[in-house]
């Protein structure tokens, strides 16, 4: 798979894009090299984006970044797996936050749910995650895909709007 952090949006002759993902919570956009675990960072799960959440919230929700089928959850609760047509994404919410066991997530799918973008996939309670001393990132990974992924370039984002495009190769 090849993969840009430009956006090449908008350019004349371009193909429509595969698949258009939402942000799946509000808050700083964590460029793939930004973020702080090597095995996201150097993108050996697949290109990737993180976001942040405010530090001020306490539980935030992760949404669903586009329609899909479930196809993982972890039983710590702490990320979901999602089949989005040809692309397959996995969100992680924290780093290292396998260490908790369960402890500050709840899940709101199964494996096998379908989902529509913007339905709630877990939730996260940021305060405790960061009271037990783990990073509150939340990871989008392109873990399968035969287009390319064009990624925002925005500092911050919403819920809702696009992180990230595939476009067919």
């Amino acid at each position: 798979m090849k993969w840009f952090r430009r956006t090449r949006e908008g350019q004349q002759g371009e193909k429509a894009p595969s698949l258009i993902a939402c942000a799946c919570l509000s808050g700083a956009v964590v460029p793939m090299a930004a973020i702080p675990d090597p095995v996201f960072a150097e993108g050996v799960l697949g290109p990737c984006i993180g976001i942040r959440p405010p530090a001020e919230e306490g539980k935030c929700v992760i949404s669903a970044p586009a329609d899909g089928t479930v196809t993982q959850c972890t039983e710590t609760g702490h990320a979901v797996g999602l089949a989005c047509g040809e692309t397959e994404i996995l969100i992680h919410a924290g780093i290292d936050t396998v260490q908790l066991a369960g402890k500050g997530f709840t899940l709101s799918v199964k494996e096998g749910d379908t989902v529509r973008a913007g339905q709630t996939l877990l939730e996260m309670d940021t305060a405790l995650v960061r009271e037990a001393g783990y990073d509150t990132v939340v990871v989008i990974i392109i873990t399968e895909s035969s287009g390319t992924a064009v990624f925002t370039e925005q500092t911050t984002i919403r819920t809702g709007e696009r992180l990230f495009s595939v476009l067919p190769s």
